[in-house]
């Protein structure tokens, strides 16, 4: 017998997870920008990467979240516990290897720029099998 969750339940506790996570990645990068020249120049390279790597995500998840309020009388539909479990692991597992692109640049010797870049060969697949992960949560409607 397949265990289920909650629709509502899962999106809201990958939601927290989004939230927090590129919430404290956000800050990091904003205070970067404003309290050091770690960056020199190009912070607009900075903001370049992160912004692709979090933002689409959070904009999803908002969109759904909008669309779930304004039509509230929908029952609950439920999902495969799995992939809920599968899609928070990798959800963790993408947004942790962000955070070490940050806290590897004070680390080595590179330039924090190049590292970036060097990281989305890495990232870059990664997302693409998040997004398709979450889009079980975010576009699918579920199981009655």
């Amino acid at each position: 017998m397949k265990t289920q969750i909650l629709m509502r339940t899962a999106r809201k506790r990958l939601a927290i997870l989004w939230f927090i996570f590129g919430g404290f990645l956000f800050l990091i990068l904003f205070l970067q920008t404003l309290l050091t020249s770690y960056y020199g120049d190009k912070v607009d390279q900075a903001w370049s990467w992160f912004l692709p790597t979090i933002f689409p995500t959070l904009s999803l998840i908002t969109a759904v979240f909008v669309n779930d309020a304004l039509d509230q009388d929908k029952p609950d539909k439920s999902v495969d516990n799995f992939f809920y479990i599968l899609t928070f692991a990798l959800s963790l597992v993408y947004l942790a290897a962000i955070s070490l692109v940050f806290l590897i640049c004070p680390l080595t010797q590179a330039n924090p720029i190049d590292l970036m870049k060097l990281s989305n060969f890495g990232l870059g697949p990664l997302q693409g099998i998040i997004v398709a992960s979450m889009g079980i949560f975010f576009l699918k409607k579920g199981n009655q």
